[in-house]
């Protein structure tokens, strides 16, 4: 497994499909809400990037989305969350110095959007 494939692990593990947001759909092939997009990046040893992610979903209330970006902070914790590639490992950890989340307005009042940020430190090779 790759660096991208390692994020691509970690974001798809919270019960919803996520998607690279570079993926490019077509009209018929737009994704399902809720989903998650986020960035991808890769790193060499000791590289850090920050990262970001959206959670989307077409309901009127914020509660839901709201829970499911508080239930990512848990998972990952103060300690952050460490990934098991071919040529080391990613830590994906919560942001120092900015706000974890925070509610976007994506311009149609069906659908929500929170956008979330981490640090992720590449140790591969």
């Amino acid at each position: 497994m790759d660096n991208y494939q390692a994020l691509q692990t970690f974001w798809s593990g919270f019960g919803l499909n996520a998607y690279d947001e570079q993926t490019v759909f077509t009209e018929g092939q737009r994704p399902a809400f809720p989903h998650i997009t986020y960035e991808a990046a890769g790193g060499g040893y000791m590289n850090t990037a920050t990262l970001s992610a959206s959670l989307w979903d077409r309901n009127t209330s914020w509660a839901w989305i709201k829970q499911k970006a508080e239930e990512i902070k848990k998972s990952i914790g103060y300690g952050g969350v460490r990934i098991k590639t071919d040529d080391g490992i990613i830590w994906i950890k919560l942001p120092e110095m900015t706000t974890f989340s925070a509610p976007f307005d994506s311009g149609d009042d069906t659908i929500k959007r929170v956008r979330m940020t981490v640090e992720v430190d590449f140790m591969t090779t």
